[in-house]
């Protein structure tokens, strides 16, 4: 096949991840369809015995990829689900949910999102922004009156919501200003403190009952830059970020999230709450020095809902990303010509959750946020507007080699005209500090070669 041009939009968690590959310019085509539905694709029909054949040996391939990483890691359990051109071909849970209790992995296991619940949150500040309820370039205290004005050396400055959907506006992770260990060979009691201030906001015990509330938890720090002038990633930036959707759209971040899981059909995912009870929800590990298996502590992510706060299934991951990319793809009507060689418009299917032109820029590299990986696999990636974003040349077929980016992946499929078009991977893993993206990279790999 012909090298594509494209771009990857990444969503990745610890143990967690979610990407869309995709076309650098939206697919024109016809026969548009809803991404809510059902849709439509080469598997809808009874696949042929070939066809069968070969969608079952890409699960074997990729179920053996996904074994290998599984015990590399020590993980008790995983659960992956692949969808082509919007349809699922494959979900399976493989392992333990909860090693105590002997409990399965299986395909509707619940887990942790972690920095997931970044994009999801980015597609309902999306929403307000293009429709008018929102301007992502004003200070957030137009939203946020109660979030202190800040300065940076002396100087007055101000942070906008934009600035923060980036990680750019100097607002710190979970280690203040003057406790970061700059390097290995940084003194051991600054390191020790690191830790220890990182750990205790990790694994927070304390129920924050509003967003406003778990502002406390940062509002009152110096900025670790100027607001706009450097990437430093930040998961407390996304609470603040919470505000101002509290702000725009008059409701609480809480109820506001339910509501958009509704409107997406992501009917199992949820706020991480302790205390509901969240059927088929797994339990958390991680590995000691010692390298036994051990319970992650307990923590309340009331802190941190639109950072890392959301649980969900590969179901609704996939979902959630066909939901995207379909926006991206989608055209208001069409041109073809018709038997006459005339040519007519014909009416396209209803819109996205988002317009074409939001995704388009949600999915624009900030020139500031750009970075190169010493990977030669993943070379030059970037940030957008909640998403993470890796441009590369690709060449697919089974004649050619090319470089399939990180993470799991859409991969622009140039057969069909109808939205949304790609192989999605998602795959969840109760393992804490697990790097799933080369696995991912690797199955989205295997259905591309095989389907």
């Amino acid at each position: 096949m012909n090298h594509t041009r494209l771009l990857a939009a990444v969503a990745a968690g610890s143990a967690a991840v979610l990407a869309n590959f995709y076309s650098q310019q939206p697919t024109k085509g016809n026969d548009f369809r809803p991404v809510f539905a059902d849709c439509a694709s080469p598997y809808e029909k009874t696949p042929s015995k070939n066809a069968s054949r070969k969608l079952e040996l890409a699960k074997e391939k990729a179920r053996d990829a996904l074994l290998k990483i599984k015990c590399e890691v020590g993980a008790p359990g995983v659960v992956i689900g692949v969808s082509v051109d919007g349809k699922v071909v494959w979900k399976e849970g493989i392992g333990l949910a909860n090693v105590e209790t002997q409990t399965l992995c299986h395909e509707e296991t619940v887990m942790r999102i972690a920095s997931i619940s970044k994009s999801m949150t980015m597609a309902m500040v999306a929403k307000l922004w293009q429709d008018g309820k929102l301007d992502i370039d004003k200070p957030v205290q137009d939203y946020v009156p109660t979030f202190p004005k800040k300065t940076f050396n002396g100087e007055k400055v101000d942070i906008t919501t934009r600035m923060i959907l980036s990680h750019m506006g100097g607002i710190r992770h979970y280690v203040k200003k003057g406790e970061q260990s700059e390097n290995e060979l940084s003194e051991p009691e600054l390191k020790k403190k690191e830790k220890s201030t990182r750990e205790k906001e990790v694994y927070n015990k304390e129920r924050f009952e509003s967003v406003e509330k778990a502002l406390k938890l940062f509002d009152g720090d110096e900025l670790l830059s100027k607001p706009g002038t450097e990437y430093l990633y930040t998961t407390h930036g996304w609470t603040l970020v919470s505000a101002v959707v509290e702000g725009a759209s008059k409701e609480e971040f809480t109820k506001h999230a339910k509501k958009f899981f509704s409107q997406l059909g992501l009917h199992k995912t949820r706020l991480d709450e302790p205390e509901p009870i969240i059927y088929n929800r797994a339990n958390y590990y991680l590995t000691k020095k010692n390298g036994r298996l051990a319970n992650v502590p307990f923590s309340d992510n009331s802190y941190k809902w639109a950072g890392g706060g959301f649980v969900s299934t590969v179901g609704d991951l996939l979902k959630f990303g066909n939901a995207m990319l379909y926006s991206y793809q989608w055209q208001p009507n069409t041109t073809e010509t018709s038997a006459t060689d005339q040519k007519v418009s014909v009416p396209g299917l209803p819109p996205g959750f988002l317009n074409p032109e939001t995704v388009r820029e949600m999915w624009t590299v900030v020139p500031v946020t750009k970075q190169k990986n010493k990977s030669q696999r993943y070379r030059e990636n970037g940030y957008g507007l909640g998403w993470q974003v890796v441009p590369f040349v690709a060449e697919y077929g089974t004649t050619g080699g090319g470089d399939v980016q990180p993470f799991s992946a859409f991969h622009t499929d140039c057969s069909g005209s109808t939205p949304p078009r790609g192989i999605c991977v998602a795959i969840l893993m109760n393992m804490q500090n697990v790097g799933l993206a080369g696995v991912a990279d690797d199955i989205a790999r295997i259905f591309e070669e095989h389907l």
